[in-house]
């Protein structure tokens, strides 16, 4: 049950980050940088919050750290 609500986490808050950064990038950063810049300049932002989000999801609902139990999570 753990695995789910971590997935289902793991979704809603990338999900909603990805859609904040990605109104940003559009409004603010893509009319002056271009598209390409824009985007090179969210991905890393958005790379490294998934891999924070992962492990700090791991971590507090208490994931094994197997790797059948980390795939069916979604990281």
């Amino acid at each position: 049950m753990n695995i789910l609500k971590a997935g289902t986490a793991y979704f809603a808050i990338i999900f909603v980050l990805g859609f904040v950064l990605g109104t940003i990038r559009v409004l603010l950063t893509a009319p002056h940088m271009g598209d390409l810049n824009a985007t090179l300049l969210e991905l890393p932002v958005l790379l490294i919050a998934s891999w924070i989000v992962a492990g700090w999801l791991i971590k507090h609902l208490k994931i094994a750290p197997t790797a059948k139990y980390l795939i069916a999570m979604g990281p």
